[in-house]
C-alpha cells in the first residue's frame, strides 16, 4: 500500500511539472504548445522513472538505467494511448463531457501503469531493502 501512495505521489508531482513546463515552454519561451508538450513529456518521463526507482521502488544503485528506463517508457507510451483511446471513446462514442471522460480514462489508466510498472519494470531488480 505505501508504494501505491509513493506511486500516486510522483504521478501527482509529475503532473504538476508537465503542466507547469509546458506553459512555461509555449508562453515564456515561445514554442508552439505540441513542442513544448514533447519536451514535457520526455522530461517527465525520466523525472517520474528516477523518483520511482529510488523512492517509491528504493532500488539498489547498481544497475544500469537504460534497461529500466526502457521499460518505463513502453509502459507509459502504451498507458498514454490507453489514455487517448479511453477518452475518444467516452467523449466521441458515449457522449460524455470531455473533463468527466478524462477524469474516467485517468481512473482506469493509473491502476494499469501501476500494475505494469511493479510487475515488469520494477519486478525483477534488487531493491535496497535486500541488501
Amino acid at each position: 500500500m505505501v508504494r501505491l501512495i509513493k506511486f500516486s505521489a510522483v504521478g501527482g508531482v509529475g503532473t504538476l511539472l508537465n503542466l507547469s513546463l509546458i506553459l512555461i515552454m509555449t508562453e515564456i519561451v515561445g514554442l508552439m504548445y505540441l513542442a513544448s508538450a514533447l519536451f514535457s513529456f520526455i522530461i517527465v518521463l525520466v523525472f517520474q522513472y528516477l523518483f520511482n526507482n529510488y523512492w517509491t521502488f528504493r532500488m539498489s544503485k547498481g544497475f544500469g538505467h537504460f534497461g529500466g528506463l526502457s521499460k518505463f517508457s513502453v509502459v507509459t507510451i502504451i498507458e498514454t494511448s490507453l489514455y487517448f483511446g479511453l477518452l475518444a471513446l467516452f467523449v466521441q462514442i458515449f457522449g460524455l463531457h470531455y473533463l468527466l471522460s478524462a477524469s474516467l480514462a485517468i481512473g482506469i489508466r493509473f491502476p494499469v501503469k501501476y500494475l505494469m510498472c511493479r510487475n515488469w519494470v520494477w519486478s525483477s531488480r534488487k531493491t535496497l531493502e535486500n541488501y
